[in-house]
């Protein structure tokens, strides 16, 4: 959109669970680095707010635009494991993206 980037992330059942707005900013630790300050929101009965979260975060931050992601997985009985491995593959899927889209 533009200059901004709207992502959309699914897995398993597909759906509609949160949206995350990511703006980057300079980072509150070192001004000469940039982050991201998002918000988010989340339905109800839904955890699709952390990967949309992280991934908006990584992209504003990486690529210091405004991002919006809207994410919506579901797999039946994912267990504590499972949850860990779908946010490692975000966090790869996001270092990818930003490598891909600075070029």
């Amino acid at each position: 959109m533009g200059e901004d980037l709207v992502v959309a992330v699914e897995g398993g059942q597909a759906h509609v669970g949160a949206v995350a707005a990511a703006l980057p900013r300079p980072s509150l630790a070192d001004p000469a680095r940039t982050s991201a300050s998002v918000s988010s929101f989340c339905y109800p009965a839904h955890k699709d707010d952390e990967p949309a979260r992280e991934l908006a975060r990584m992209l504003g931050a990486g690529l210091g635009v405004k991002v919006v992601v809207v994410a919506g997985m579901h797999w039946e009985g994912l267990d504590e494991d499972g949850i860990a491995q779908v946010m490692e593959a975000v966090g790869r899927v996001g270092q990818r993206m930003v490598q891909l889209l600075r070029r």
